[in-house]
């Protein structure tokens, strides 16, 4: 037989939930930056990366689905820990649900145990969502493209990589100009 107290306590480890659900909503916030620095052209998203990212706000969203869930269920099992009767309070929780059309008629009446499965089981994916989200954010920086070196700049900060990309002898004509003459140019 389940007492107040089971109950009491089955709510107090549902709420830790929450703790699950701040450390999903950094990574999201996290994976939110990177793809706005990204979007203003600080970063290459492609390939993997931008996939990786994609995955990860997914997860995030569904971490935060199970997270609403989760800690409903915590308040739910914490108010229903409050009544003096386990099974009245059951009666009473199936009673109100089913008023608000958040329960099932065939679904009322399951005993405790069988509920507390179902807590167990969302708080489960919840956890579950969180780690798939940090594995893909962590795949996603690893995959990412490195930022430039110095010697690497971009065409737009430096005329050597342009005309390198134009004119393939280029550097060696710059080295000695007189000995050698590029047959590119009409010099």
């Amino acid at each position: 037989m389940t007492s107040s107290f089971d109950l009491h306590t089955m709510g107090l480890l549902l709420r830790q939930g929450r703790r699950l659900n701040a450390l999903s909503l950094g990574l999201l916030a996290l994976t939110g930056v990177w793809l706005l620095f990204a979007g203003f052209g600080f970063g290459v998203l492609e390939g993997w990366t931008a996939y990786g990212l994609a995955m990860s706000v997914i997860a995030g969203l569904l971490q935060i689905y199970y997270a609403a869930r989760v800690d409903f269920d915590a308040g739910l099992l914490l108010a229903a820990a409050c009544e003096r009767d386990p099974a009245q309070a059951a009666a009473s929780l199936d009673a109100s649900l089913q008023r608000l059309g958040l329960l099932a008629a065939e679904r009322a009446g399951r005993d405790w145990s069988a509920r507390w499965r179902g807590a167990r089981k969302l708080l489960r994916r919840q956890a579950i969502c969180l780690v798939a989200q940090a594995l893909l954010l962590a795949t996603a920086w690893w995959l990412a493209p490195l930022p430039l070196d110095a010697d690497d700049e971009p065409a737009a900060f430096d005329g050597r990589v342009a005309m390198n990309s134009h004119y393939p002898c280029y550097d060696r004509v710059a080295a000695d100009p007189v000995r050698s003459r590029c047959p590119c140019s009409a010099v």
